[in-house]
């Protein structure tokens, strides 16, 4: 009806010769376009009616056509300030969580029309879940699950055509802008309302029909998802969302997401825990900045809409949302009151379900009340030892935490006390000034990352004096599943072993090696109209080993996992080396399925258990992802296979149900397996690789030569201790027999420096 004719042809793979010249054209059209007077006279009236396809005055959420061209206006970096935004419902309303369902589940993608309630007139559209008996919303109901239980998921796709495909969209851009967009997007953003669904986190088959990201169910289509969770999955927190590949960052950014809470078994953790009171946090984040970060390629929801030739993210007058203002809700709400009473301890279920942004949770301007957290589980997946005494909760995209929660009111005669959990690069004083909006952390785990961390109020208080004050909580242990039993001691054969590198910003791709250090890497940006290969092949039923870090050879502060949050699909990984600055929220010995830290590398290791198939891997900067940051391996041998070595590691790991359990730890008791040492590495080896089985390189460096001769009788080795200046100290040069212990390199990037050919490092390991 609207006339438009979407091209049926497939864009052509890229070749190596072609993806350089890309590159190359990157970087010089982004210093042209930053730097030159053309950037600027992007602003202006917007386009009247681009091909002369313009559709009708329609109010339907469901038109997903390529209208008026909204205008594009000159936009700051970055967010100083937020203004208080009228596009959000009113601040203040009293906390409540998402409707329940249960399996099985009809879901529905569809839209809605949001309008601030503190100003109606300024409205748009976006793509949200509906269940069977709960109306579109943002976000979508909580899905409640149990270990062993299926859960069955009808997935309806009631968006409408066209959704152009990738070829289109990228004919589509003329002009400096055009040349703009497709350099920095990488023909990043199509299909726009074709979709699929993926359960974050979950350990399930990433087999056609189960959480297969490559499904596709297209506009006024419909399919089944069956995700059968084997009955000795860890309980937890996870969540659900889009996974369409060009369209993933469009759609769980824009509102299309929910929660996952697989439940723990009666018995499976102490009565204390078992019987606490949950409170579940969605955190959507609402971003109406049309484009954000040119250095960094991260875009705005109403840009990736525009580039994909939508027609949602668009107010009344058919423009483009264009705001610079970027907010947290809670559950859909705008710093919602909570009620709480002093002293009784509550489990917060914390999902940051965004794909850009951080967020550092903690609380502040209190009145009389004082709050304590201690950390439980992480991406889903229970501590070592829980709980752990926290003062942030670290959050980037896609990330979760368990956190046990309590506040107490000091002595009043009040019946309430108060204070607001915010999200906070520092700790705000009693006097100080504190602005709401983005800012770059400069302490701490995220400190120096190109992604801000949200300065916003996220929830109020409330806290009802009276009650006693509950017990301190016990230290605990879990009962394990066989396939997350600590593998810090694990050693990992050398054909298991490789090297992942997320690379830098507009080069869209992440490359392999079969090696942990040296060796050629390789890798492509993933696409939907091409066939591409796995990264390499793995086995089914074994471990792996990973050097998880930016290109070789290139400082990890502007790629690695400084840059990209490594996400991995199906099977998480535990850390077993990171470098400083160290903080209790983020510990060796921790497991993740999504990881972002400030110094850009960490080796992990991972079981790849029972499921063979495609295991995807991305950044989880989402629009990162659909510009091509995603790859996978394949993984192959017998369906179901598992590593008997679990047993040899932990003889009480369980394959069922009947194996979960916990037991009381003393926190105070020594538990120490490996003991904290000094190593020699070996030649043209980093400290992450040589303290992968003793607990992670801490980045210590001897104090004086009285410190490091004794370091040396200790290890038995000979050498002369020289003044001179070598990058890889404390080092030995082999032929020379010269030992160095002055180095320029900062101390967070000691442990990844890899020293060159006849020098072996001296690497201090924590211990286990």
């Amino acid at each position: 009806a609207l006339g438009f004719q979407p091209s049926i042809r497939s864009e052509p793979p890229l070749d190596a010769e072609t993806m350089s010249r890309r590159a190359a054209l990157a970087v010089a059209s982004l210093a042209t376009l930053l730097h030159s007077s053309a950037w600027t006279s992007l602003a202006g009236e917007p386009d009247e009616c681009p091909h002369g396809q313009c559709p009708r005055e329609d109010e339907s959420a469901l038109l997903q056509s390529h209208a008026r061209q909204g205008s594009v206006r000159k936009e700051e970096n970055v967010l100083s300030r937020t203004r208080l935004s009228s596009l959000l419902p009113a601040e203040g309303q009293e906390f409540k969580e998402p409707p329940v369902i249960r399996s099985p589940v009809r879901l529905t993608l569809t839209t809605m029309k949001i309008c601030g309630l503190q100003n109606g007139q300024e409205c748009w559209h976006t793509r949200v879940y509906a269940a069977e008996g709960v109306p579109p919303s943002l976000p979508g109901p909580t899905i409640r699950v149990k270990p062993g239980e299926t859960l069955k998921v009808h997935l309806i796709n009631a968006l409408e055509n066209p959704s152009p495909d990738c070829w289109t969209t990228l004919v589509n851009r003329t002009g400096l802008e055009g040349i703009f967009d497709t350099v920095m997007s990488s023909n990043g953003f199509c299909h726009l309302n074709s979709t699929n669904l993926h359960t974050h986190g979950l350990h399930t088959s990433p087999l056609p029909g189960g959480d297969d990201v490559f499904q596709v169910v297209e506009p006024g289509k419909e399919n089944n998802f069956t995700f059968e969770l084997p009955s000795y999955h860890m309980p937890g927190t996870f969540w659900y969302h889009p996974h369409r590949h060009h369209t993933t960052a469009i759609q769980a950014g824009g509102g299309a997401h929910g929660a996952i809470i697989v439940e723990d078994p009666p018995g499976s953790i102490p009565p204390e825990l078992e019987n606490m009171e949950e409170k579940l946090m969605v955190l959507s984040l609402v971003d109406l900045r049309y484009f954000i970060h040119p250095s960094t390629g991260v875009f705005g929801q109403s840009s990736m809409e525009k580039y994909a030739m939508g027609n949602l993210w668009k107010n009344d007058q058919g423009e483009y949302v264009n705001k610079i203002e970027v907010v947290v809700l809670v559950n859909g709400l705008y710093k919602p009151e909570m009620t709480i009473k002093s002293g009784k301890w509550y489990r917060l279920c914390i999902i940051f379900a965004s794909t850009e942004l951080t967020v550092a949770i903690h609380d502040a301007f209190h009145q009389k009340a004082e709050c304590e957290y201690r950390l439980l589980a992480k991406d889903g997946i229970y501590l070592n030892v829980a709980p752990r005494d926290i003062k942030k909760i670290y959050l980037a995209s896609g990330n979760r935490a368990d956190v046990a929660f309590r506040c107490a009111c000091e002595p009043t005669t009040l019946r309430f006390c108060e204070a607001q959990l915010i999200s906070n690069s520092h700790q705000p004083g009693p006097n100080s000034s504190w602005a709401e909006g983005l800012e770059n952390a400069t302490e701490g785990p995220f400190s120096g990352i190109s992604q801000e961390v949200l300065n916003q109020v996220l929830l109020k208080l409330k806290i009802e004096t009276g009650a006693p004050k509950e017990p301190a909580l016990r230290s605990f242990k879990v009962n394990r599943p066989c396939y997350l039993v600590d593998l810090r001691q694990t050693t990992v054969k050398k054909s298991n072993q490789g090297r992942l590198e997320f690379m830098n910003p507009t080069d869209w791709y992440i490359r392999w090696s079969n090696k942990i250090s040296g060796g050629i890497a390789h890798g492509r940006p993933m696409r939907v109209e091409d066939e591409t290969p796995p990264l390499t092949f793995m086995k089914v039923g074994e471990v792996q080993q990973w050097y998880v870090r930016g290109p070789e050879g290139e400082e990890n502060k502007v790629a690695g996992v400084s840059e990209h949050p490594f996400h991995l699909h199906v099977n998480p990984y535990q850390l077993v080396s990171l470098s400083p600055p160290t903080d209790p929220f983020f510990q060796v010995g921790d497991w993740q399925d999504t990881f972002l830290h400030s110094t850009g590398q960490a080796m992990v290791k991972t079981q790849l258990d029972a499921f063979t198939g495609r295991s995807i891997l991305h950044c989880h900067l989402l629009d990162h992802e659909d510009m091509g940051m995603m790859a996978w391996f394949k993984i192959y041998g017998e369906e179901g296979s598992w590593w008997r070595g679990a047993r040899d590691v932990d003889p009480r790991c369980y394959r069922d149900q009947r194996g979960m359990g916990y037991e009381y730890v003393d926190p105070n008791a020594t538990m120490v397996q490996v003991a904290p040492s000094w190593v020699k590495a070996d030649p043209e080896s980093n400290c992450h690789a040589a303290c992968t089985d003793l607990g992670g390189c801490t980045g210590e460096f001897p104090e004086s030569k009285t410190a490091f001769a004794s370091i040396l009788q200790e290890l038995g080795e000979k050498c002369e201790i020289t003044d001179a200046v070598a990058d890889c100290a404390p080092c030995v040069d082999m032929n020379t027999n010269s030992c160095y212990i002055s180095a320029k390199k900062e101390a967070m990037r000691r442990c990844a420096v890899e020293p060159p050919e006849g020098f072996s490092r001296f690497c201090h390991c924590a211990g286990i």
